[in-house]
């Protein structure tokens, strides 16, 4: 017996360690898994792993319960006990240690098997609990009173651990399945839409510029209703997919909550940008072709780069505190401002040339393209002043940004010795020279503090 404990103390469970480390890692590496990725081989690699341990596991299981079944018949129950009492205490830590089901189907799937296994190890013990119980009875009735008692009380013990697991196991492993139903329904809606988003995102980002000509300008509105079309026609898709998410966030502990609320919000997010791009885009269509009914080619090329300018424009705003990304947000505004100083050419030849049309018209036309090379001069001139501003702001938070940078770091290396210093001196209070030094540290935390 002894043998037997050092063989599965020394061999087997360091690499029942090693096998949760392992299920770990794969469930990992399948999360992380890009949604093209085909993560069957190692699915399959990490089942037939688990089917080996499992294998080595019932063996040993089965070696123990003879031997153990042999104590009780020499009639050393407590030999017989201890190590059983040993592998719960290690299954215990097992399962308090198991990682949150996840709401990501892969990885669902994958604990699924993993808890499969958990399961087969208790059904393999079973037979060693039931005789140890039996048997134990047995010896506890023809015991004197004091090991009678120490006897029932192990035995109860037992059976209130062991029910413990069983309860545990059970409960996890229908979470489990409750929630893989969701996830997978989860991800066979979610996915498709996203994939929908992303090409539509390219669309519309690489989308060719508005015509200057009406029967260019009908052929794009043509094409752009039919994609709005196909937008809406997503929209019970997304709200589908968002049910569904919600239903499944209600079975998943508060980390992966949160994991489904980015996805959720995000999702929406950019179902309801791409409908707001879209309404803008048709807006800009529209537009465009009054503006070319009136105006030759020229004309509508200034019309339509202005309404697209005031567009961009009303979407610029400081978008975060990092330096990185606000030094790109203000190369970007840059040279846009500097193409709106480029183009007041274009402006000014636009107004020249619709000045001339007007010697040429007669009737209402008059009044409309007087209207449209009015709003010409003040739409440039708002755009400029606009852009302007917004650069000084992106400038200005730029600045700030760079100087939260430098504090931070600066107050980061001062904690970091404070908090050495203090670990050193073992919370002491300072003493002799040592008072100077911590009244010029309180000096510059009060620096810090201002």
């Amino acid at each position: 017996m002894q043998e037997t404990r050092m063989f599965q103390k020394e061999q087997v469970d360091p690499l029942q360690m090693k096998l949760q480390q392992v299920n770990g890692l794969g469930q990992g590496l399948i999360q992380s898994a890009g949604k093209n990725c085909d993560v069957q081989g190692l699915e399959h690699d990490m089942e037939e792993i688990n089917a080996r341990w499992n294998t080595l596991n019932k063996k040993v299981a089965q070696r123990v319960a003879q031997l153990q079944e042999a104590l009780l018949h020499c009639g050393k129950f407590q030999d017989a006990l201890e190590p059983l009492l040993s592998w719960l205490a290690d299954t215990e830590e097992l399962i308090a240690n198991q990682k949150p089901p996840s709401a990501e189907y892969k990885v669902v799937k994958a604990q699924i098997q993993e808890q499969k296994l958990l399961q087969r190890l208790l059904d393999d013990r079973k037979a060693t609990v039931d005789m140890l119980q039996a048997e134990g009875g047995r010896i506890a009735q023809a015991a004197e009173r004091a090991d009678r008692e120490k006897i029932t009380g192990q035995l109860e013990s037992l059976e209130s651990r062991w029910t413990g697991l069983l309860s545990k196991a059970a409960a996890r492993q229908k979470q489990l399945e409750d929630i893989l139903v969701l996830a997978k329904q989860f991800h066979e809606t979610a996915e498709p839409i996203s994939d929908f988003l992303s090409v539509t995102e390219k669309k519309l980002a690489n989308s060719e510029p508005v015509g200057t000509q009406t029967a260019k300008i009908q052929q794009q509105i043509a094409r752009h209703k039919a994609l709005e079309e196909e937008i809406e026609s997503h929209a019970t898709d997304v709200h589908q997919a968002v049910k569904t998410g919600q239903s499944l966030s209600s079975l998943t502990c508060s980390a992966e909550q949160g994991v489904l609320s980015e996805k959720l919000d995000s999702l929406q997010a950019r179902f309801s940008e791409i409908q707001d791009r879209c309404c803008r885009k048709a807006a800009l269509l529209e537009q465009a072709l009054s503006n070319a009914r009136l105006f030759g080619e020229d004309e509508v090329e200034v019309l339509n780069w202005l309404a697209e300018v005031e567009d961009k424009l009303s979407s610029v705003f400081v978008k975060d505190y990092r330096q990185d990304v606000l030094q790109k947000q203000h190369a970007d505004h840059l040279a846009l401002n500097e193409e709106i100083v480029n183009r007041k050419k274009n402006v000014d030849q636009a107004i020249k040339n619709g000045q001339a049309l007007l010697k040429q018209t007669t009737g209402e036309e008059v009044l409309l393209i007087q209207e449209k090379l009015d709003g010409i001069k003040t739409r440039y001139a708002d755009i400029t002043v606009t852009s302007s501003k917004a650069l000084r702001t992106l400038e200005q938070a730029r600045q700030l940004a760079a100087k939260f940078q430098s504090t931070y770091e600066e107050l980061t290396w001062w904690l970091r010795g404070v908090e050495e210093e203090l670990a050193a001196s073992g919370g002491q209070s300072p003493t002799g020279e040592q008072i100077p030094q911590f009244q010029q540290r309180q000096k510059v935390s009060c620096h810090f503090t201002l």
